[in-house]
């Protein structure tokens, strides 16, 4: 039965009972019973989890009964997240979600959760739910049979990188890349997330090899759809090496290929937007930031045009997004942030009062930006100091720009 020790340590958990207490109960040695929870010995036979299941008032007839439709769904949901089939992935998850109760003394439960946890991490609908459902994932996934700690690993990534903990992601990449996966299809979403993340840490010789075999694997199970996204963000990774006119060509390429409807149509704008204003286009960036708005409605892309018109010289409509985007949808909190220290800068650019907001940015949430976010904030830094005549910590900041290897940029992507 999958899951099981992991279904008996959730129940422990729900039940505060600790285990030098059930330890006691059962007549064995507390050492020996963590190392048969923590999974670091497996009993010779069923025996102590049949008596650990009495102890927590579970029926072991129904926490190791096989039940092969809610396995079947289960898979096919996966591949319908696979291959970016969203329709079937939302009615699988409908029909999954209906088995909650039914599965609530059962290890089919984590099906249930971790079909909860996907769908709002694929959709980014972190509701009250959400977080409650990955806050007990967070607590039990250690002790998933490693085929399904896989899958959790895999899609936590996915939530890391839209949320950008960059810290985080190191450490879960470094436990799954080199494993051997239990489906390639599976191997080739970690492939494709880990692919994203090397767009914000420019890491280029890892990012080739990583698209490379992702590319492999969509082409061996003709996942066009994941193709064409992959092909999205290898036009950031051009971007990222300063290739611009190739980049901007392959966004535009993409973009000839889809519906006006089409989502990912905002996604590729912004793109070509970003990469205009690398190349201080700003008009075209405008251009695009403009297309954009047609799609979106967060506030990391209503201070990219704030600051666009801001870097044109046009103060009334860089004051009017960033009105606008104060009150907007959040992409990630810290665009708040810049976005009120825009509008000191409006009020008198390079103050001590945008300095001091600027500043606390950084404090706050340096960790957890981009590599492009942070070399944004340490240049505007550094411009700042050297207007406030602070030469102290405009060579301090020099000096950790250079250290990067940074570039110079005036707007933010979108990942």
């Amino acid at each position: 039965m999958k899951n099981l020790v992991a279904f008996i340590k959730f129940n422990m958990q729900m039940q505060k009972r600790k285990s030098k207490e059930l330890a006691q109960a059962l007549y064995v040695d507390t050492g020996y019973f963590s190392r048969i929870i923590n999974q670091k010995i497996k009993p010779k036979n069923d025996e102590i989890y049949q008596k650990l299941s009495q102890l927590l008032h579970l029926d072991w007839d129904i926490i190791t009964e096989q039940n092969d439709k809610l396995d079947n769904l289960f898979a096919e949901y996966l591949d319908a997240v696979y291959f970016a089939d969203n329709n079937q992935r939302n009615s699988l998850y409908q029909m999954i979600n209906i088995s909650k109760t039914q599965c609530a003394n059962s290890p089919y439960l984590f099906d249930v959760m971790m079909t909860s946890f996907i769908q709002g991490t694929i959709s980014k609908k972190y509701s009250d739910e959400y977080n409650s459902v990955l806050v007990q994932l967070l607590d039990i996934y250690q002790y998933f049979d490693p085929n399904y700690k896989q899958i959790f690993l895999v899609f936590y990534l996915r939530y890391l990188n839209d949320h950008q903990k960059f810290h985080a992601i190191k450490t879960i990449i470094e436990q799954l890349d080199g494993q051997k996966f239990y489906d390639e299809k599976l191997e080739m979403m970690f492939k494709y997330y880990y692919f994203s993340y090397l767009n914000f840490d420019h890491s280029t010789i890892k990012s080739y090899e990583i698209y490379q075999s992702c590319l492999k694997l969509c082409k061996k199970y003709n996942n066009t759809k994941r193709e064409f996204y992959l092909q999205m963000m290898l036009a950031s990774q051009l971007t990222t090496n300063k290739e611009y006119q190739e980049a901007i060509e392959l966004n535009l390429h993409l973009l000839s290929q889809l519906e006006k409807d089409n989502i990912n149509c905002g996604n590729i704008l912004n793109n070509i937007a970003w990469t205009y204003s690398l190349m201080k286009d700003h008009k075209n960036a405008l251009k695009y930031y403009i297309m954009c708005t047609a799609y979106s409605d967060e506030n990391d892309l209503y201070f990219n045009l704030a600051w666009t018109y801001f870097q044109l010289g046009d103060r009334k409509n860089a004051s009017k997004y960033v009105e606008i985007g104060q009150t907007s949808k959040c992409r990630l909190d810290y665009f708040y942030d810049l976005l009120n220290w825009l509008q000191a800068m409006l009020n008198k650019a390079y103050s001590l009062k945008a300095h001091e907001i600027l500043e606390d940015i950084w404090k706050q949430h340096h960790a957890d930006m981009s590599i492009d976010m942070q070399n944004f904030v340490l240049i505007e830094l550094m411009n700042s100091c050297w207007k406030n005549k602070l030469y102290d910590q405009y060579h301090d900041i020099s000096k950790q720009i250079i250290n990067k290897n940074s570039q110079c940029m005036n707007v933010i992507i979108d990942d």
